[in-house]
This record gives structure tokens, sequence and C-alpha cells, in this order.
């Protein structure tokens, strides 16, 4: 909406313009350092019923999910120098970075109850425990400062070599490059499980609450796939500008492109691929939510979201603080 709002401009730093001296400015790099997310959460076909087992009542669901996320946690922003028509620095090192990226699916079984009966209040546990499908995935971290020197060559262009580099890639995809089509299938599996706690202080003879604090652990768990793991490590200098390896060769796969910077780095296409099998950790996270009653069916609710992830290749989900102020009635609830 604010980029309806007078004549926007682009950022031209040697002209002195940037977002961060004045307003309307459509600046598409001004941080040494960028992130990324994007998440994608479809629920499937799913549904739930209430059952007694001895003398405890029990909600017992089951659900499916298609999922897609992506995280890029402050990536040296490189790109700030060419994007900006700068002169890009004649020596640079890439600050270490690690970015993942996973597409599956999810298939699991809920339950929730009440505890602590004798309590004036109401407390209700919930799982559920989740049958997790990998389908793509990719992890790829620079584990060191990768050195990038810039020269001026005959044409006077700008050529940027890469050198002193310690990189690691591993992918799978069902993208059939051949036939420029998406195959489904599985292609990797694991376990996952979320875990909730609720605290209800509800109002006598009703539905309703006064107060309401829930305490969630979400996405414990990771997806073992059974793709490519490739690592270029040395000092041989990589061209990454009018290289006529990458330039006058068609782009055909993901694999190989590897074997071209494998070729590249080692002087052999196949040298790069060092095993199979990767692991991609689920984007666990914390979520503590509060919700009081202000007047009859009016809420005000607080919500914290925290990133926390367990495993070394998890994927990083964003941060986040929200309120909401809803009614709700039995029939809707809007907000």
């Amino acid at each position: 909406l604010g980029l309806t709002k007078g004549e926007i401009v682009a950022a031209d730093p040697k002209k002195g313009i940037t977002g961060a001296n004045q307003a309307h400015v459509f600046d598409y790099y001004n941080k040494d350092l960028a992130n990324l997310f994007f998440n994608s959460d479809v629920l499937g076909p799913s549904f739930s019923f209430k059952s007694k087992i001895g003398e405890t009542d029990f909600n017992i669901g089951l659900f499916t999910r298609l999922r897609t996320q992506t995280s890029v946690v402050d990536f040296d922003n490189y790109f700030r120098f060419q994007n900006q028509n700068l002169s890009r620095p004649r020596d640079y090192a890439v600050s270490p970075f690690k970015t993942s990226f996973m597409n599956w699916g999810e298939a699991g079984l809920n339950f929730a109850t009440e505890i602590f009966r004798q309590s004036d209040y109401k407390w209700v546990l919930g799982i559920n425990l989740k049958y997790e499908m990998g389908f793509d995935a990719y992890n790829l971290q620079n584990n060191k400062g990768l050195h990038l020197s810039t020269e001026v060559n005959a044409q006077d262009h700008d050529q940027t070599t890469a050198t002193s580099y310690d990189i690691a890639a591993s992918y799978v995809t069902n993208y059939n490059f051949e036939t420029e089509k998406y195959d489904f299938k599985q292609q990797g599996s694991g376990l996952g499980l979320d875990l909730g706690l609720s605290f209800i202080n509800k109002f006598p003879d009703s539905e309703t609450y006064d107060l309401k604090v829930d305490f969630n652990i979400l996405d414990v768990g990771y997806v073992k796939f059974n793709g490519e793991n490739h690592v270029f490590i040395g000092d041989t200098k990589v061209l990454l500008d009018d290289n006529p390896t990458f330039d006058n060769t068609k782009f055909e796969s993901i694999k190989q492109y590897l074997g071209l910077l494998s070729t590249e780095v080692y002087g052999d296409p196949n040298k790069s691929h060092i095993s199979d099998g990767f692991k991609i950790g689920l984007p666990t996270s914390i979520h503590l939510a509060l919700s009081k009653n202000i007047k009859p069916n009016h809420y005000l609710s607080f919500n914290w979201i925290q990133r926390t992830p367990i495993f070394e290749n998890s994927l990083k989900r964003i941060n986040a603080l929200s309120a909401t102020y809803s009614v709700q009635k039995s029939a809707i609830a809007y907000g």
C-alpha cells in the first residue's frame, strides 16, 4: 500500500538517492545481510472424533498436509554491488552461511485429553505424531570465508574469480529435466512431533472462557533423503563472469551443473560427489499464546512464535509477534 503514495524512484547511490536518506525510494539492496523466508502449508483431508478410553475422554484425529519451506538467514549480500551498479570491491570475503529448502507431506495422528481433572481450571494436553514424506530438498553451506577477487579484463569488464572455498551442497528433486515434468514420488521419510498444553479459566456453567494460555512446541523431527552430497574445497581459481564452461553449455540438470563445477575445481566431473543421503530438520518452533475475555464474546489475544532449530540442517521459520482482537460467537468468529 505504501507504494501507491507519491512518485517512487529507484535508488541510485552514486547520486545520493537511497532509502536511508529519503522517502519514496525503491531501494533494492541497502543492507549488508539479506534474509529470506518462504512458507506454504496446505491442510488436506482431516477428521476427528471423541472417544472414551477407560474413564478418560479423548479427542482423536487424522490429518494430512503438504508443506513447502525455505529459509536464508543473514546471507552475505554481495549482490548489492552489482544490482546498484556500484564498483565491486577488488577483494571480498563472503561470510559463512547456510540455506535449506524442503518440499514434503505429512500424515499425522492427533490426540488430546484433559489432565489435572481435580483442578479448578481446565488443562488440556495435545500431541501430533507425524509421518514425514520428503519430495524435494536442498542444503547449501558456505563453511568459511569464500574469497572473491575482481579484476578488469581486456574488454574493460569486471571479472570475478572465487578462491579459498569450502562449500557443501546436498540436493534431491522430483523434477525430470529430460521431460521437463514433475514426477511426484517420495524421495525421503522421517518422523515428527508436535506437543501442546492449554490452560483455560472457564466461566461457570459456560463454554466461554475468561483466560486461555497455550504453549506449543511444533515440528520436532527431521526427514532423511536419498539425494546426493557434493563438496567443493580448494584454492583453484573459478571464473564467475564470462566463463565459457558455463556460458557455452545449455543447462540440462543440477547434476550436470555440479559436474561442470567439479571439473572447474578438481579437473574431474565426479570428484565433488562424496556420498548419498542427507537429513533436513523440520522448522522447530515454540509458540506462546494468551487470550483474554474483554467483554461478552470479545477477546484480545497475543501470540509469540520463536524459531528453535534443533538439528544441524534444520529449516528456520520466521520469528513473529502478533496481537488479535476478535469476536467469537457460537456460529461464527471474526477478528
